[in-house]
């Protein structure tokens, strides 16, 4: 049961579940309503499928032919909502659809001035300021470039201590 994302999914497709990288076929489409034959964003269904899988929240169910990427480090746009600086020494949690890992900044390429669009050299992030960085999470996400897919392609960052949200970030994978 989930809510689709992007595109489109129908009867007999192939799908991946990820991370896991397990493999199945549609067999059956299911809204509230009934069953049906094809459904697209941002409809919520319930899929059912040929094989018995084992499928966790926060797993992702994809079209075999149209995968996404699974990583444990990424590049990232962050804007710090946090009165509290960043602390680069510290393990934060990321919220990745409906997903939440363990995570680490793991350096900060640059902040940005928004005023001339610098990039400034810096060691931490305060309130409001937005950076380059690269993150690094302890489980695997499956997750887009936020330009190609802004549902799997943002997340948010909050202190485990606290709770709070302390900053919203975009994914951002280098092109090639």
């Amino acid at each position: 049961m989930g809510r689709i994302e992007s595109g489109s999914i129908q009867v007999g497709d192939d799908v991946t579940i990820l991370p896991s990288g397990l493999t199945s076929k549609v067999k059956e489409i299911v809204k509230y309503e009934g069953p049906i034959q094809q459904a697209t964003a941002p409809q919520s269904v319930t899929l059912t499928i040929d094989d018995h899988l084992d499928i966790s929240r926060g797993d992702a169910l994809v079209k075999s032919n149209n995968l996404p990427t699974v990583v444990n480090e990424f590049d990232a746009m962050l804007c710090w909502l946090a009165e509290e600086p960043l602390d680069p020494r510290r393990k934060y949690l990321v919220k990745h659809t409906t997903r939440c890992v363990k995570a680490k900044v793991n350096q900060i390429n640059y902040r940005m001035d928004v005023n001339t669009l610098d990039h400034e050299t810096v060691e931490t992030l305060n309130m409001n300021d937005i950076a380059h960085v690269r993150m690094k999470v302890q489980q695997p996400l499956v997750c887009d470039d936020y330009t190609h897919n802004r549902a799997t392609g943002s997340f948010i960052v909050i202190d485990e201590s606290s709770n709070n949200t302390v900053a919203a970030g975009m994914i951002a994978f280098e092109k090639s």
